[in-house]
């Protein structure tokens, strides 16, 4: 059964959602809910409290799917449903992406965890990009590229694309995640082999059949 802080936090994702957080007061969500400000400073201080906990709840979730997948041994197809998982799983948390600088500009704290955090997720690329290279999936001439600009290429991808969407996507919303899962993928194309694009080609026309 979801409690009230539950609530508050699903009330205040959909409002940032929709309106954007520095749009949405607590006084906002607590109208939403029906509830009075005050019933909603007790369970949390301000605004950046509920910020900083949805950005925990994104993180958790990214968390456990990933240790979900790197259970299994990995594969093209498995790294190609991650980028899925996390692109849909960053598009239910969007107003973090399109508000991130302006986010991680006034709340410190996030900015710090941030930093830390692209370095487990940079540790983790390494570690896939050089079993697929072994799995003969991706070309070793792409170790001439410097690994920092191919993880750095990646994360700026998965990261800002939502800000872009917001401006010049121009088809139906249904779409969207699916829209850019393939823009981010179809960008490591180039660097698969022969046997790599066998695979590629055979898992992306079902990778959102589910």
């Amino acid at each position: 059964m979801a409690t009230t802080k539950d609530k508050i936090l699903a009330t205040a994702l959909q409002l940032f959602n929709e309106q954007g957080s520095e749009q949405v007061s607590t006084r906002h969500i607590a109208e939403a809910m029906g509830k009075s400000v005050g019933n909603l400073y007790y369970h949390f201080e301000d605004k950046n409290a509920i910020i900083i906990r949805l950005y925990e709840q994104l993180v958790e979730k990214l968390n456990v799917g990933f240790d979900q997948m790197q259970a299994i041994d990995v594969n093209l197809e498995i790294m190609m449903q991650a980028v899925k998982f996390t692109f849909s799983t960053l598009y239910e948390y969007r107003f973090l992406m399109i508000n991130f600088v302006h986010i991680m500009r006034s709340i410190p704290v996030l900015k710090q965890s941030y930093q830390a955090l692209t370095q487990v997720r940079k540790a983790q690329f390494r570690y896939t990009f050089d079993q697929l290279i072994v799995q003969g999936m991706v070309k070793k001439e792409a170790l001439e590229v410097p690994f920092e600009y191919l993880q750095l290429q990646s994360t700026i991808l998965g990261d800002f694309w939502i800000s872009e969407a917001e401006i010049l996507y121009q088809g139906e919303e249904k779409d969207k995640v699916k829209y850019f899962t393939e823009m981010q993928l179809y960008n490591f194309y180039p660097h698969l082999t022969d046997a790599g694009k066998t695979v590629f080609k055979n898992s992306i026309t079902s990778l959102f059949d589910s």
